[in-house]
């Protein structure tokens, strides 16, 4: 079986004489391990951050995520359309016509 002359193949020559390996890591970033990570450092460093974006539509549990309480803290809002009722009290609600709470 011939060797692929492609440095980047799975299977090519080592460059571990070199310092900074660039042709080590990008045979591993073009042809991931199957079994694991091959940056375990890098996993360890980005897991916090993953585990707040999470958190904000974290559904496990009661389903109460970051953005699911924020919304539970937006008080409704209540508008009304202008169109005043004939015989309305002044001041009364019906004076500043059909009312609509969302």
């Amino acid at each position: 079986m011939a060797i692929s002359l492609d440095p980047l193949h799975p299977s090519g020559p080592s460059s571990s004489k070199h310092t900074f390996k660039t042709l080590e890591r990008e045979r591993m970033n073009r042809h991931p391990s199957e079994t694991g990570m091959d940056h375990p450092a890098l996993e360890e460093i980005v897991k916090p951050h993953i585990a707040s974006f999470d958190a904000l539509t974290d559904m496990s549990g009661d389903g109460t995520g970051l953005l699911q309480l924020g919304i539970q803290n937006i008080l409704p809002k209540v508008i009304f359309d202008g169109k005043k009722r004939e015989g309305a009290a002044p001041g009364s609600s019906a004076s500043f016509g059909n009312k609509i709470t969302c």
